[in-house]
């Protein structure tokens, strides 16, 4: 159906739909507008040069849309990294009670350590927060 689609100039998003006949065509300095058959509950698309296209999936959590394309939200992504370390040294835990180290020996116990420190370094990584190696819990 042909709708009156009104979007903001500088990241073409779609900020409402209307009759084309209700309103006149919307054009100030941070909005625009245009008619198309599009279905007005389908948001996987933008405005683009006055022409819709489609918006590609969003390639993870911490991507937001910059207007052209998904790019990565840097302070989201380091939250759900410390998110994640968070959580496997909470699986780890067990590790620090009270005679841990000789239920495991000393090797295994050792490299239960240096697990979890490497977890605890996972911010000091070059690529963080956006490519995290995150290590290998013992075997």
């Amino acid at each position: 159906m042909n709708c009156l689609i009104v979007f903001r100039k500088d990241t073409g998003d779609v900020v409402a739909f209307k009759s084309p006949f209700d309103d006149q065509a919307v054009d100030t300095e941070s909005l625009g507008s245009l008619i198309a058959d599009v279905d007005p509950n389908d948001t996987s698309f933008y405005v683009k040069n006055k022409q819709i296209e489609k918006r590609p999936d969003r390639p993870k959590d911490y991507y937001v849309w910059d207007g052209s394309d998904w790019v990565p939200d840097t302070d989201r992504a380091a939250i759900e990294a410390r998110l994640k370390r968070d959580s496997l040294l909470m699986q780890s835990d067990w590790t620090e009670l009270q005679g841990a180290q000789s239920r495991l020996g000393i090797n295994l116990y050792k490299q239960w350590q240096d697990y979890r420190q490497a977890l605890r370094d996972i911010s000091k990584q070059v690529g963080f927060p956006l490519n995290i190696i995150w290590p290998t819990p013992p075997a």
